[in-house]
């Protein structure tokens, strides 16, 4: 296998991440694209006309478990503003509460 995952098993992941749903928005399937000069890859018409994606949108990379993960760059604000969530509790500010202490700090 030199590294890379066996067709057979490559198949059964692909159909497993198919199944769950996790193959985009449309259920595109796989796309495969090649690395040019200075690492530049093209994000596919496709895939940029379903993530709303224009010309000099900037984007996250992200690795994840030996992968690249390509995510629009306000898609992952909101990601982050949803784990910040889950450890704010309901009506308070972070905004206000950081101010008050750089505040006091100042004095």
């Amino acid at each position: 296998m030199n590294g890379r995952m066996g067709e057979k098993r490559m198949g059964e992941w692909a159909r497993s991440e198919w199944a769950n749903g996790r193959m985009g928005e449309k259920r595109m399937g796989v796309i495969r694209v090649k690395m040019g000069s200075k690492g530049r890859i093209t994000i596919p018409e496709r895939i940029r006309k379903v993530l709303h994606m224009e010309v000099g949108d900037a984007v996250v990379l992200r690795l994840e478990a030996g992968a690249i993960r390509v995510i629009p760059q306000d898609l992952a604000i909101r990601m982050a503003q949803e784990v910040v969530r889950r450890y704010v509790p309901e009506g308070f500010s972070l905004v206000d509460s950081l101010l008050s202490e750089r505040r006091g700090e100042a004095f």
